[in-house]
């Protein structure tokens, strides 16, 4: 798989969390989402990766995990832009 298909199976992954976020099924939007965000961490496509993450936090926020600025050893985006 090259790059360009991870990105597009990215987008498609963050438009499923999107229905998945419309359905309610957040816990599952939450799994799409967070493969979608290491795909396009691992591919430095920026663009992309800054929308992935805003769906990301509205899954998160939706789950009540605001708490969550994080990941292991790595911090997001909005917290190194502080």
């Amino acid at each position: 798989m090259n790059l360009k298909d991870s990105g597009s199976i990215a987008q498609v992954d963050e438009t499923r969390a999107r229905v998945l976020l419309a359905q309610g099924r957040n816990v599952e939007a939450e799994k799409v989402i967070r493969s979608a965000v290491r795909t396009l961490e691992a591919g430095g496509e920026q663009a992309l990766l800054a929308e992935v993450l805003t769906t990301q936090g509205t899954v998160l926020a939706r789950l009540g995990q605001h708490h969550q600025w994080t990941r292991p050893g790595k911090p997001c985006a909005a917290q190194t832009a502080l």
